[in-house]
């Protein structure tokens, strides 16, 4: 029996009139059949939220996880056994059109990518794809996607880049590029849609997901300014509604001096109960007239208010600029407060003010 091979030509599945280009990236559209071709985003079904289906709920988070991953994971095991059945390319591709147009509204302007998906696929091979993908590496996508998506489910550009940035974390090389590779493809729009088509029941209970709490002195963040740690005489600080980045911010009220000149804020952040904090980090901006140092720190607290550790520096600093200060040593357990201070001492009468903003923790768990 003589086998005919065709390539796959885009014109006989979305209309003539759109294409995908490579070189930028973009869906484009001609209005004149062919001559002039513009970038139309919204004929894109990786972004574009024409193509985006309504959420499965509220709070459904975890099963739309599950959703994603049983989408990949059944387009993997039809690609791995087409390739471990001698397949081509073209078959690949062939045959992964009917399970991207449900996640696509049907459009498949974008078959360009799918066949280039499907060659490197190929390229990979039955064997090396069957062993980069078992039950632990779907595992570990579940917490990918779970970790980083919204509670409706839904996903947006942000979360997005989150997921393919822990995909490549937390999976082995040849899965994460294979992934990634099929995240491009959806996109933040393609993936919500993934996650709304199936009937799975998420189990994410062993996803241990990084949390991140920002205080930006906004009405509803949570904060006090609290006792300086460095010295209990000087001042706490007061919020500041005329300057801020964004307006208001915590400053350092007026300067005191208990053996020499000092302006200092102190701003504590209840994490809610002892976490495992994993990173901390503030902006600051100060205005001196004296040249010397700026002191930054973090100490970190336990439920009863005990110094678990602290991480401080006391540097030349530029001025009238916002600057940011990050925690850089290792993980600690059991912080429930995160205290962030920011002063200047000098035996010289200080002129001035010092402001912090964005007083962010993070924790797993």
């Amino acid at each position: 029996m003589k086998v005919v091979r065709k390539q796959l030509s885009p014109g006989e599945f979305s209309p003539t009139n759109q294409r995908y280009n490579s070189e930028t990236d973009t869906v484009e559209f001609s209005p004149d059949g062919g001559t002039t071709w513009v970038p139309m985003p919204s004929l894109d079904p990786r972004h574009s939220t024409a193509f985006l289906y309504p959420p499965l709920g509220e709070d459904v988070r975890c099963d739309a996880a599950a959703n994603m991953v049983k989408w990949i994971k059944d387009f993997l095991d039809q690609t791995a056994d087409l390739l471990c059945a001698g397949a081509e390319a073209f078959a690949v591709a062939n045959a992964a059109i009917p399970l991207y147009e449900l996640i696509s509204g049907g459009s498949l302007t974008l078959l360009a990518l799918i066949t280039e998906i499907a060659g490197t696929l190929t390229g990979i091979g039955c064997t090396a794809l069957t062993a980069a993908f078992d039950e632990s590496t779907y595992a570990a996508l579940l917490c990918c996607f779970y970790c980083n998506i919204e509670n409706d489910g839904q996903v947006t550009a942000d979360d997005l880049t989150a997921v393919e940035d822990q995909v490549t974390s937390d999976l082995v090389t040849t899965a994460a590029l294979v992934v990634n590779a099929i995240l491009f493809l959806q996109g933040e729009v393609g993936l919500s849609n993934a996650g709304t088509i199936g009937a799975q029941t998420g189990d994410c209970d062993a996803c241990d997901c990084e949390t991140t709490l920002c205080v930006g002195f906004n009405d509803g963040d949570i904060y006090d300014f609290f006792t300086n740690p460095v010295g209990s005489l000087a001042p706490v600080g007061s919020l500041d509604e005329s300057f801020g980045n964004p307006e208001p911010s915590g400053h350092s009220g007026q300067n005191v001096s208990y053996g020499s000149f000092q302006m200092w804020v102190s701003v504590r952040i209840d994490l809610g109960e002892p976490r495992h904090l994993t990173a901390a980090e503030y902006q600051f901006y100060f205005t001196s007239n004296v040249g010397d140092a700026i002191y930054r720190a973090f100490f970190f607290l336990d439920e009863d208010e005990v110094e678990i550790a602290h991480w401080d520096i006391a540097t030349g600093q530029t001025q009238n600029a916002w600057l940011g200060y990050e925690y850089g040593g290792d993980a600690l357990d059991d912080v429930r407060y995160v205290v962030a201070v920011l002063g200047q001492s000098s035996g010289t009468a200080i002129t001035g003010d010092i402001w912090v903003d964005n007083i962010c923790a993070s924790w797993t768990g």
